[in-house]
């Protein structure tokens, strides 16, 4: 799961926001980041007990990457 997300938003990198790759590197990373704290520690996010990779949309990762910056 966490690949196939990662892959997905690195198409719409690519395709709706026309980033150079070195770019995409770096959203990537920060994703990959967050996805492994997600999966390890969900309780350091404070997510709901019922909560899985599943409810990760691309929005949640636009939320995320805009809080780093």
């Amino acid at each position: 799961m966490p690949d196939t997300i990662v892959s997905e938003y690195s198409g719409y990198l690519q395709a709706e926001k026309g980033m150079a790759e070195p770019t995409q590197r770096g959203y990537l990373a920060a994703v990959r980041s967050l996805l492994a704290v997600a999966s390890a520690h969900p309780k350091r996010l404070h997510l709901p007990a019922d909560w899985s990779l599943e409810h990760l949309d691309k929005r949640a990762l636009e939320i995320y990457l805009n809080h780093l910056r």
